[in-house]
């Protein structure tokens, strides 16, 4: 999710009587019954000293008023082809949102993703609104833990963005996207359909020779965080010297190190697929709503460039440009639209399926360059934590101050020793930001 949108407004204290599930919003709903899919967003802050409980509680009570969604539950109707809706809760209480916990131990960073591991295994609440808040105490350096697990039916990485930036009140406008490359001339519609056949394609060859990883020993729901912290300035300074975004250093960082950890598990693969959440359509100016799913999906093949950091990040910048442009279909949202025709584990089995045809999911968040509060407390460190989706790793980075905060969520039933991969990715991300 690379592109930023402006900061919503509230709309009220309550949520409308009916909010209807867009299609990309119903897409994540019903992928979010396949415990292997698990289309959750988690929110990792670490709070400069310690908060109240009340304060938390209020803090979301407010933030009801711009995402009505975290006061509501979702609501299907018996009558046959009716949608899944929100209506407003009428028993809803932040207070039963949020949770206290103590960290156990000496409170490093190990012990808290580690804890942060078992608390997003944990279902939500039948018949509540999708969203789950704990407390932290214990983390060393007299710091407070905030944890958000909410569904991805309720808003999108950077809807989130908006309510943490609107809620610490310095929301501030942006300006829109302006990706470049091709428009729509004479002949677009042959072109988009050939586009379409050829994607089609690729899909269907990609599925069939996924990455040649051996099987791990998880469960299908424990998932394995790692993190790296990366200077902004850096990552800047490299995209500026290949023409390209702080999200192609990214990628060139991890195909890296999935390179190393691929010739650690002796797997001969040049090529590698990535998939990447991009914030909204190449052409969407105006995005007003403060919820929902508005991501525009790309995928797209990149080379592995072995001991040149500057090729790779070049590599990445042309591979995203083949994609993500003005003429860039919206595949996504064709296959969100006709998913409610198809039946339920056919659909997540063959979503789980295109998933894992990838080496790696990557989104990317633009966080504030400003501090932020909770609550009153100042946000010192910011990790978000993707979905996995079904593929082995998903890279989830967010921008905050001048850090780049990058969470590696490894699937533990897929690859088999989690702890080598992310030593080969930490590796091929450093290596990069050093050399390019």
């Amino acid at each position: 999710m690379s592109q930023p949108t402006a900061a919503p407004r509230p709309t009220g204290t309550a949520p409308p009587a009916r909010d209807r599930m867009t299609p990309k919003d119903r897409l994540v709903w019903r992928l979010e019954t396949d415990t292997d899919i698990r289309p959750i967003i988690v929110l990792l802050f670490l709070l400069d000293g310690e908060v109240t409980t009340p304060a938390v509680v209020e803090w979301h009570r407010s933030a009801c008023a711009v995402v009505p969604r975290l006061a509501a539950r979702v609501v299907t109707p018996r009558r046959p082809g009716a949608g899944p809706r929100w209506e407003p809760d009428p028993h809803f209480d932040p207070a039963r949102h949020v949770l206290r916990v103590a960290l156990p131990g000496k409170g490093t960073r190990a012990e808290l993703l580690s804890l942060v591991e078992e608390l997003v295994q944990t279902p939500f609440v039948p018949g509540r609104p999708l969203w789950q808040c704990y407390l932290v105490d214990g983390v060393e350096g007299g710091r407070t833990g905030y944890v958000l697990k909410i569904s991805h039916t309720i808003a999108d990485g950077l809807r989130l963005r908006e309510l943490f930036l609107h809620q610490s009140a310095q929301a501030r406008m942006l300006g829109g996207v302006k990706p470049g490359g091709r428009g729509n001339g004479a002949g677009g519609r042959g072109r988009r359909t050939a586009e379409a056949l050829r994607f089609c394609g690729q899909v269907a060859r990609d599925m069939a020779d996924p990455p040649g990883r051996p099987r791990g020993t998880g469960d299908g729901v424990a998932r394995r965080f790692h993190t790296v912290d990366l200077p902004m300035a850096r990552l800047r300074e490299i995209a500026r010297g290949a023409d390209g975004s702080v999200q192609d250093v990214l990628v060139a960082g991890l195909t890296e190190g999935c390179r190393r950890y691929y010739q650690h598990r002796g797997v001969h693969r040049p090529v590698l697929t990535v998939f990447s959440p991009y914030g909204r359509a190449p052409l969407t100016r105006d995005d007003p709503s403060p919820m929902g799913n508005h991501w525009f999906i790309i995928r797209f093949p990149v080379p592995l460039c072995p001991g040149d950091p500057a090729a790779r990040v070049r590599a990445a910048r042309a591979a995203v440009r083949e994609v993500y442009h003005r003429g860039a279909p919206d595949w996504m949202g064709a296959v969100a639209r006709v998913s409610p025709a198809v039946p339920g584990r056919w659909l997540q089995t063959t979503f789980r399926r295109f998933s894992a045809s990838h080496d790696f999911i990557i989104s990317n968040i633009p966080g504030p360059r400003r501090a932020i509060q909770v609550a009153g407390a100042t946000v010192t460190e910011i990790y978000g934590i993707a979905p996995t989706l079904g593929a082995a790793l998903t890279a989830t980075t967010v921008s905050y101050g001048g850090t780049c905060h990058v969470v590696l969520s490894i699937d533990p039933f897929v690859v088999p020793d989690p702890a080598v991969f992310a030593d080969c990715l930490r590796g091929g991300l450093e290596e990069v930001t050093a050399g390019g």
